[in-house]
């Protein structure tokens, strides 16, 4: 596999990170090349890496054409983009090549020109076209992915990455004192010292942090803070330490280069951004063995678990954050232990080498659908209503589907496609629309009706109809069709009866059951050509959640998950709910 990424060159930060980390490990597996459209100290590491580098000066035009040329000689089989002048790039060059285009998501692109609004209205404009032309997109967390989805971006041309750390590097000896002795900094070796490592940009929001600490620092005496970072907000942010009396305990270091020595002299990582994907200053702080406290927003929350790793605010909460550091700074063996079990989940689940597998194989998931006249599933059933029990059989479904391939095109047949999307964080149509119904069903392979009680004609003739058209006309233009999970019938109509038979026998190739009533009535309607399958119920197929994911969960409702807690779900019946929720607390 022979892969070209295109990236400016003028990147900083976790871009610049994640993208020579990634190049340094994928070439040791596949070719990546990099395409740099200025010379700078973002190609000069990637050389010093070891990266093969190209850099294309001389304007956006004299990039457009080498880029181009470059293309057609490198007999590349992807071209991978990093930022708005790479996006734009390659939406301009994407026609004229029969290979994909692929864009990183490094962070919430609206955001990216926070204050700056002529910035944000050509090169921000600019940047969400190419986003929208390029064929698929890598979101570097999960959450960044269901953003763009309720974007309107379709999910199945979406990636979700995580950034990895390398953690076989050896831990720097290096001296605090030190080390911020080089800064200029006069902090005393008993201090407890808060760092932040960041742009100072709004969407960093630093001055939460500056806050957060002037509420903790009014209550201990030992508590510092280090700024690390340059940018349009360093003057406010200056001013701001003055208003709150903190300015002789904070210290601003500017750019700072040598992340290590940060991380080896602060004792508590802040983070208080009000959009992030997922940054580099929570795995190389989780990397140095330091607790985070971070607002609870993009990624963060998959390795921040509050009171285990770290603590976690809502963004903007400088309150709650002062609390948190005041209690981390009184207790330093929570530090200790939070410290030890952040750096043991970051290493086992956020390496370098798990986001260089996890790219091949998104690279893998591209290629393998392009030489395919036909991928991925279509799912048909009672979904979108709001129904707990429907959409939890979807879930086991989607669920099962994602054991087999996690990158599955998969396509939900429902009522309410927002629902679904915002849900299950998979692509929907509407019921009704039958056109892009039937466009989804001429590229798929699959077509599974179910699972529920579907093909009966109690509650509605015409939802019966229906089922039965969408499994003919699925079986018509080339899918595989099987019913999943189904109670069939009543059929109480002959005529009923016939024609579910006639479609059944007809066009379904796999039939499971989820009860001996169900099976004995295909019976009785001579279904004999699919095979019949007596099976569970779907819904017992959904897996048990993670117990910290479970943790997290309970903390969002407020409620203490140390207890022993019953949880019953209950339908908004009306009235119901008001006349039974007190007799409903009692019953334990």
């Amino acid at each position: 596999m022979k892969v070209l990424h295109l990236i400016s060159g003028g990147d900083s930060g976790g871009a610049k990170t994640h993208v020579l980390s990634l190049l340094k490990d994928l070439n040791e597996s596949i070719t990546a090349d990099l395409v740099c459209y200025m010379e700078g100290a973002f190609s000069r590491e990637a050389r010093a890496m070891g990266i093969p580098v190209t850099v294309i000066d001389g304007g956006f035009r004299a990039g457009l054409r080498g880029t181009r040329e470059l293309i057609k000689s490198g007999g590349y089989d992807v071209v991978h983009c990093h930022g708005s002048r790479a996006n734009l790039t390659g939406a301009i060059l994407k026609k004229g090549f029969d290979i994909p285009f692929i864009s990183t998501v490094h962070s919430d692109y609206k955001l990216d020109y926070l204050g700056r609004p002529l910035a944000n209205l050509t090169y921000g404009s600019m940047n969400r076209l190419a986003l929208h032309a390029m064929d698929y997109r890598v979101c570097v967390s999960d959450q960044m992915r269901e953003t763009l989805i309720a974007r309107g971006f379709d999910p199945n041309d979406l990636f979700a990455i995580y950034n990895g750390v390398d953690f076989s590097r050896p831990k720097p000896n290096i001296s605090r004192a030190g080390w911020l002795e080089k800064i200029g900094c006069d902090f005393a070796d008993d201090t407890v010292i808060v760092g932040i490592g960041a742009r100072l940009d709004p969407v960093k929001d630093v001055a939460t942090t500056v806050r957060g600490f002037a509420e903790a620092a009014a209550q201990c005496d030992k508590l510092r803070l280090l700024i690390a970072g340059d940018g349009q907000e360093m003057e406010t942010l200056k001013a701001l330490a003055k208003e709150l009396k903190v300015s002789d305990r904070v210290f601003f270091a500017g750019w700072v280069s040598d992340m290590d020595g940060y991380y080896a002299s602060v004792d508590i990582n802040v983070i208080s951004s009000i959009s992030e994907t997922f940054p580099y200053a929570v795995t190389e702080a989780a990397r140095a063995g330091l607790p985070t406290a971070a607002s609870r927003v993009g990624g963060l929350p998959k390795l921040i678990i509050p009171g285990q790793t770290g603590m976690l605010f809502e963004p903007g909460d400088y309150k709650t954050l002062g609390e948190h550091l005041l209690k981390m700074a009184r207790d330093s063996e929570l530090r200790r232990k939070m410290g030890e079990a952040v750096y043991d989940k970051a290493r086992r689940e956020f390496s370098t080498e798990s986001t260089c597998r996890r790219q091949i194989e998104i690279y893998n998931a591209v290629l393998r659908r392009r030489a395919q006249k036909r991928s991925g599933v279509v799912i048909c059933g009672s979904y979108g209503h709001g129904n707990a029990g429907d959409e939890a059989i979807l879930k086991a479904i989607l669920g099962e589907l994602r054991t087999i391939d996690k990158d599955m095109r998969i396509t939900v047949v429902c009522k309410d496609r927002k629902l679904i999307n915002s849900m299950h964080a998979v692509n929907a149509v509407q019921r009704w629309n039958l056109i892009g119904l039937y466009r989804e069903l001429r590229r798929a392979k699959l077509f599974i009706s179910g699972g529920g009680s579907l093909i009966q004609d109690v509650t509605s003739r015409r939802s019966l109809i229906y089922y039965l058209h969408t499994i003919s006309k699925a079986k018509k233009l080339g899918c595989r069709v099987q019913m999943y999970g189904c109670g069939i019938g009543p059929i109480n109509s002959e005529i009923d009866r016939r024609l579910s038979a006639s479609v059944i026998d007809k066009c379904v190739d796999i039939i499971t059951v989820r009860d001996p009533e169900s099976a004995k009535l295909l019976n009785e309607l001579c279904v004999t050509k699919p095979e019949i399958i007596l099976a569970a119920d779907p819904v017992l197929n959904i897996s048990v959640r993670a117990e910290e994911e479970a943790e997290r969960f309970l903390e969002q409702c407020g409620i203490d998950h140390g207890e022993d807690l019953i949880c019953v779900s209950v339908r908004p019946w009306p009235g119901f709910f008001e006349k039974s929720a007190d007799k409903i607390g009692r019953a334990h």
